[in-house]
């Protein structure tokens, strides 16, 4: 066999091996504003500092501020989940949580 035609043959299999397992990917869609404390320190939608990080950006882009402060940020994250670690704190939705603990308009 022919090596230059092997070598496209192996890509050529490779690409579409690559695009098919691509499309039967679906991508999760959530609703920010459902998340509840509960999903949020339970790990039931993302990883919660992932979750910290997208409010984050979100909340600054709403207020126009392109800035971003690591330590702030996480001391903001620390506050939103001691807040949201206790029960009966659970199903408070996580924006609501975060408006309500770090004074944020919404």
């Amino acid at each position: 066999m022919n090596p230059k035609f092997f070598a496209l043959a192996l890509i050529v299999s490779s690409l579409i091996f690559g695009l098919s397992s691509v499309s039967s990917a679906q991508a999760q869609l959530i609703d920010a504003s459902k998340i509840t404390c509960e999903d949020y320190i339970f790990y039931k939608i993302s990883n919660p500092n992932a979750i910290a990080y997208w409010l984050s950006g979100y909340y600054h882009g709403k207020q126009n501020n392109p800035v971003f402060d690591p330590q702030t940020l996480q001391a903001n994250a620390d506050k939103v989940r001691s807040y949201c670690d206790q029960q009966k704190n659970w199903k408070v939705t996580l924006t609501h949580a975060a408006e309500q603990i770090l004074d944020i308009s919404k």
